[in-house]
């Protein structure tokens, strides 16, 4: 029995889902040409398959699939000659540049996420370090890019780059200050909720993850704020703290010796069990999967700190996976890269959609 109407029409719906992940709406000159012809050639050949089919089974709803077919062709093929065009008239600089900066907006979407809105006294300055950080490292490339590109957008993304690692830079000095600002207790209370935030990250970020999947990195960022927090509780606490809050001393000085010994174990995983891409990248789509299943119904609905913490589960595969290919591009982080975007447009959609519904 040959494949039905319905058949190819799914087929080309998921054709379809891949150049809205990997094509639409993205800048022109971060995409690959040659991921497009392949997906081209693929329509092609559906189109091919449907033909044959439609011989075997005359009756069914073919129209529909050619119309659907065809139509969508002449986007793919739209869009290839504006990307080809973009390349065209960009020289390699500005394509380096770009890409670059595509990994730069990934960073702001995270602060978005993380500090946008938010009392600083709550939040985690050791996150906002790392963000410095990871834009630092792009400037470092971008910064003698800057004065030889001949795309005047791409110029003005690479001056935004610059113009944030300032910004960061001064939000740093503000979080510093919120910790010891206030009275007592209300450090105290904002501390408190720190150390819920770093335990919530750990819980989703470190334990849901295989000791050998891990970035130590992180393991070592999240213990070294939580030893600040219990550093700043405890002057707190010489400064006679309100006593209901004593137990948070107690409390943050026992994760703190937990998330150590289980440093010392994932590290000791790693030594004796080195991880290759493959589990890295099997990772990064069982993700995906989980992504696109919770997604589905009405955006008011749906779970925004879940989506925030898958997030950030998605980026530290990415992270890993940026950090052993040496800096190089490949097939599989970009295609990790434009699921982070799509991650990224989902949750500000729902941002949006609730902050509607409650008006």
């Amino acid at each position: 029995m040959p494949p039905d109407a319905h058949h190819f029409l799914h087929r080309l719906d998921e054709l379809h889902l891949r150049f809205q992940l990997h094509f639409l709406d993205h800048v022109r000159l971060t995409r690959n040409l040659r991921q497009l012809d392949a997906l081209i050639l693929e329509s092609q050949a559906l189109a091919l398959d449907a033909a044959e089919a439609a011989r075997l089974l005359p009756n069914d709803d073919w129209t529909r699939v050619s119309l659907a077919q065809q139509r969508r062709l002449e986007v793919y093929e739209d869009a290839r000659g504006a990307i080809a065009q973009a390349h065209a008239v960009a020289g390699l600089r500005d394509r380096e540049a770009s890409l670059m900066t595509a990994r730069g907006r990934l960073v702001l979407h995270r602060y978005v996420r993380h500090f946008a809105g938010q009392t600083r006294r709550t939040r985690d300055p050791g996150r906002l370090k790392e963000m410095i950080g990871d834009l630092l490292a792009l400037w470092k490339h971008l910064e003698p890019l800057a004065t030889r590109l001949q795309v005047p957008s791409v110029a003005e993304e690479v001056s935004a780059i610059g113009q944030f690692i300032g910004f960061f830079l001064a939000e740093q000095e503000e979080l510093t200050k919120a910790w010891q600002s206030g009275s007592r207790f209300e450090q105290a209370e904002g501390l408190e909720e720190v150390v819920a935030n770093l335990q919530s990250d750990w819980q989703a970020l470190v334990l849901s993850t295989p000791r050998e999947l891990r970035r130590v990195a992180l393991l070592d960022r999240l213990i070294a704020t939580l030893d600040q927090a219990l550093e700043h509780l405890m002057a707190l606490r010489h400064a006679n703290m309100p006593e209901e809050l004593e137990v948070l001393v107690q409390h943050a000085a026992e994760l703190l010796v937990a998330w150590q010994d289980e440093r010392a174990l994932t590290v000791a995983a790693q030594d004796s069990a080195p991880v290759d891409d493959a589990a890295l990248h099997a990772l990064g789509r069982d993700l995906y999967v989980t992504w696109r299943q919770q997604i589905a119904g009405e955006k008011a609905k749906r779970d925004r700190q879940w989506l925030a913490v898958h997030c950030d589960r998605v980026e530290e595969v990415e992270r890993l996976l940026t950090a052993r290919a040496g800096g190089l591009e490949n097939d599989e982080l970009a295609w990790l890269r434009d699921i982070l975007v799509a991650m990224e447009r989902s949750y500000d959609g729902v941002i949006a959609a609730q902050e509607d519904a409650r008006q």
